[in-house]
């Protein structure tokens, strides 16, 4: 996988997050205290994990993430296109 994906852009969707708003994001994340799975759709319970979320950034109007210990399954699923659009659950 790419070593960042894109998983959200500031605007009018819910929940509606300004520049300032994702910028605190990423300062905030700390994998080490609450890290984000990498899951298929938007489970209630987010689970499985199909890989984890090592660290945000905040670059070209995009809430990126890198991503780490990704399955070769969701990897390829990403790769081939099965998994078009990617998104952030907050």
């Amino acid at each position: 996988m790419n070593a960042h994906i894109s998983i959200f852009r500031p605007g009018a969707h819910y929940p509606a997050l300004d520049t300032a708003s994702l910028a605190k994001t990423v300062s905030a994340y700390d994998p080490a205290k609450n890290e984000a799975p990498l899951v298929i759709g938007h489970p209630s319970d987010d689970r499985p994990a199909h890989g984890w979320v090592q660290s945000l950034a905040f670059s070209e109007g995009l809430l990126k993430a890198v991503p780490r210990d990704v399955t070769s399954a969701l990897k390829d699923h990403v790769e081939t296109g099965r998994y078009k659009k990617i998104s952030a659950g907050f």
